[in-house]
């Protein structure tokens, strides 16, 4: 079985170029709770595999509060 931060990228991947989704949707998607993600996409971002953004900006994970998006990083 795929690892928790493979199937979130996985399902990045999946998306149209330029687009985030919504990390609660991704939550449901991957059968788990946003709480329980949030940790998982906190440390993504730091390693750069992922992209935090609030606003259409990419967002500083150690600074995050509020709604954010998940996306792909941008090349």
């Amino acid at each position: 079985m795929a690892s928790l931060e493979d199937r979130i990228l996985e399902r990045l991947r999946g998306l149209r170029a330029g687009t985030t989704m919504c990390p609660g949707r991704l939550s449901v998607d991957l059968g788990s709770r946003l709480a329980q993600l949030r940790p998982t996409f906190m440390k993504m971002a730091r390693a750069g595999r992922i992209a935090i953004l609030q606003r259409g900006h990419v967002a500083d994970p150690d600074r995050l509060k509020g709604p954010f998006r998940v996306a792909m990083p941008r090349s």
